[in-house]
């Protein structure tokens, strides 16, 4: 799913709106903990490290999407900690 995918199944409702930033939430911690993780490593993977924060920045846009609809926009910073 892209970013712009996330527009074609639009959730119509409060809630599943709702549902769907907790969802984005969630997937967003995870892959900040897997990156810090895969950091950790003695030998860091570069290439699942840079897989996961793309992964990251995909969610993070779909987010935006959602949270548009709010007057909202959400605003990563340069240099993205894993655990912020």
């Amino acid at each position: 799913m892209q970013v712009e995918d996330i527009l074609d199944d639009m959730p119509t409702t409060p809630h599943e709106r709702a549902e769907l930033i907790e969802h984005l939430l969630e997937m967003i911690e995870r892959l900040n903990q897997s990156i810090q993780r895969h950091e950790a490593y003695q030998n860091p993977d570069r290439l699942a490290i840079k897989q996961y924060a793309e992964l990251r920045t995909k969610y993070v846009g779909q987010l935006d999407v959602l949270l548009n609809q709010f007057g909202l926009v959400v605003q990563m910073p340069d240099n993205p900690q894993p655990n912020v």
